[in-house]
């Protein structure tokens, strides 16, 4: 659920998330161990609101959404180790998960950092 205001006659764009972890959980025992085969997710989305205190309802759209393991987020390792120069790769631009690859490394804590974060020159 999300909400936003549209002025009459306007546009806007919203970002919102249309797999949940639950879904990815249950989507997870076909998708195959190799990230060159993702498995094809087509995602309906119907937008509904209010206007001057009616219901209005948007046509649905369909979103393709490809699934895979290990296709998106790559782990460099220790974040200290990485090598001084290492071009790290940022992931996409609405959110680092999405659409492109993103660089990881873990720090001094064991958490994963997302993108990596190399030591300081």
């Amino acid at each position: 659920m999300f909400s936003g205001s549209i002025f009459p006659g306007g546009t806007t764009s919203f970002g919102f998330q249309i797999l949940t972890r639950d879904d990815l959980d249950a989507i997870a025992p076909v998708v195959p161990n190799d990230p060159s085969h993702p498995v094809a997710v087509r995602v309906e989305i119907a937008m509904f609101g209010t206007a001057d205190g009616e219901d209005v309802d948007a046509e649905p759209y369909f979103y393709n959404v490809d699934v895979c393991n290990g296709c998106v987020a790559y782990d460099l390792g220790p974040c200290e180790e990485i090598p001084e120069g290492t071009v790290i790769r940022q992931g996409g631009t609405c959110d680092i998960f999405q659409d492109a690859a993103v660089d990881c490394c873990v720090d001094a804590s064991e958490r994963l950092i997302c993108p990596a974060q190399p030591p300081a020159v």
